[in-house]
């Protein structure tokens, strides 16, 4: 852990060496049917998901959290999870890169073995093929679950004036290690495919220039039969759902 974080420093004192660039601070604030993550169905009923970041030199410091909003875990109201996500951005002609850290907690919440903080390194890599940009990201698990989770991911944008929309499609893959963890049952393969169409709205000026507004309809699928059975012994190994989210960002350039 150490070493990620003079890492993440020596990156830091690079960048700064540069122009100045002023940072930008931002707050979304999402509502959601149901809180599905990487094919797992945490909670099967409604969810808020704030979250507040900053930007600088291209580096991002997120702080993320989950809210139960109804009593069906007996925690309505309450913050079942906290994420904290720290990570740097760089592009490379047209390669997109990400690097990054994120510090799962869980202080309300009762998922089992999976209630004990974690955290993951990740990186990811990106790039524009024939008007669509495809991507893949790796994420591994340095403290609980010790294994590796894989996506893949293809999106395409469309733009209708203040609108636009997005379809998206991701699938996942995880080693024996992560499911073990996360599913329950030692075995490598496929976790989830999910598909979304997300639409974005930029109202006009000045609203525009610090508020954006979303939607997002998903569906996921849990691909291998054996990792979908053991969701489906509590929930489901489909799942629709949807959410509605604001998203604020201020420039400190006033831009």
């Amino acid at each position: 852990m150490k070493y990620l974080v003079l890492f993440f420093i020596t990156l830091f004192a690079i960048n700064t060496s540069n122009a100045a660039v002023l940072p930008v601070f931002g707050a979304d604030l999402a509502a959601k049917n149901k809180y599905v993550w990487r094919g797992l169905v945490f909670n099967d009923e409604y969810v808020l998901w704030p979250d507040i970041w900053i930007n600088w030199y291209g580096f991002t410091l997120t702080g993320w959290s989950s809210i139960d909003l109804t009593n069906v875990k007996d925690k309505q109201f309450e913050i079942t999870d906290l994420a904290y996500y720290f990570e740097y951005a760089h592009y490379f002609g047209p390669i997109s890169s990400t690097i990054g850290y994120v510090h799962y907690t869980y202080p309300g919440s009762a998922y089992g073995p999976a209630s004990v903080a974690t955290g993951e390194i990740y990186g990811k890599v990106g790039t524009n093929v024939k008007l669509s940009e495809i991507d893949i990201s790796i994420n591994y698990d340095i403290k609980e679950a010790k294994g590796f989770y894989i996506s893949s991911g293809i999106n395409k944008e469309f733009s209708f004036g203040s609108f636009v929309p997005t379809i998206a499609f991701s699938l996942g893959y995880a080693d024996k290690k992560h499911n073990i963890y996360y599913f329950g049952l030692e075995k490598a393969g496929l976790t989830d495919f999910n598909s979304s169409f997300i639409i974005k709205y930029t109202p006009p000026s000045p609203l525009g220039k610090f508020l954006t507004i979303a939607g997002d309809l998903n569906y996921t699928i849990v691909i291998d039969k054996d990792l979908s059975n053991i969701v489906k012994s509590y929930n489901t190994g489909k799942n629709f759902h949807f959410g509605f989210a604001l998203n604020f960002y201020f420039s400190t350039g006033g831009e």
